[in-house]
């Protein structure tokens, strides 16, 4: 019951929140197809990833004030661990549902590519590229099919981004000064040197290593949800081992 509780005050704690967003998203969306008129441009893009931003900061602020708050009313962290986790599903699936149905909405108006699209849509992310390149990037025919696969890929993007952030947020919670600055300019050294560094030593396993990744979330959609469903499952779990002993900092 407890469990209920803190899913129910997660989302509701968050509704606010997103009802902004997409009054700004709309906005937007209102802008670019009057300019797309005037302009007469061809196809919109990108405007999807907002909301990917939007459920990652989410899951980076879904935890200490609830946290607090949960811990003074005697929620078990246990409990709160789960009614957070659950929180998160609804939440992507609504977020991934509108962006969906917006899509269809906006593309009565003027062409727009989702990411989902520019992904896996006539040949892949390689072609779509090479098309936008040339200036023929084009949006792809409606089907119910590719309705439904967009939206659970969209679906389990945002639940994945979700439990990222809550992960990222409860390790520097759980971190001191020393550690935090350890660890936030250590991510930017393994991207920056690290992995740059081992492309070049060590070229043919690290292009096996992009290969398999790339077969796993580039080419099939519903290969990619299951992929960024485990990954998901994979911070959940490092979440709820950081969580097991946190304690409320006065």
């Amino acid at each position: 019951m407890r469990t209920l509780t803190v899913t129910t005050f997660q989302i509701r704690r968050n509704l606010f929140s997103v009802l902004v967003f997409y009054l700004i998203y709309s906005g937007v969306i209102c802008i670019l197809s009057v300019m797309s008129h005037i302009f007469s441009e061809g196809a919109n893009s990108g405007i999807d990833i907002a909301s990917a931003v939007f459920v990652l900061v989410t899951g980076l602020c879904c935890f200490k004030e609830s946290f607090y708050f949960s811990q003074s009313c005697g929620v078990s962290r246990r409990s709160f661990y789960w009614g957070t986790v659950l929180a998160g599903i609804p939440l992507s699936l609504g977020i991934a549902l509108i962006n969906s149905l917006f899509n269809c909405l906006y593309n009565l108006f003027t062409p727009n590519i989702l990411f989902h699209d520019l992904l896996f849509s006539d040949g892949g992310l390689r072609n779509a590229l090479d098309e936008s390149q040339s200036g023929i990037l084009n949006a792809a025919s409606w089907s119910f099919s590719g309705f439904l696969r967009g939206l659970v890929w969209m679906f389990a993007l945002f639940c994945c981004l979700y439990l990222f952030g809550m992960m990222v947020t409860l390790i520097f919670y759980r971190s001191n000064k020393i550690l935090k600055t350890i660890i936030g300019a250590g991510a930017w050294l393994v991207v920056i040197v690290l992995l740059p560094f081992l492309a070049y030593w060590i070229p043919i396993p690290m292009q096996a290593v992009g290969r398999f990744l790339a077969d796993i979330f580039l080419v099939n959609d519903l290969i990619a949800a299951l992929g960024l469903a485990v990954l998901g499952a994979l911070f959940a779990g490092v979440a709820y081992l950081l969580i097991r002993r946190a304690v409320v900092k006065r």
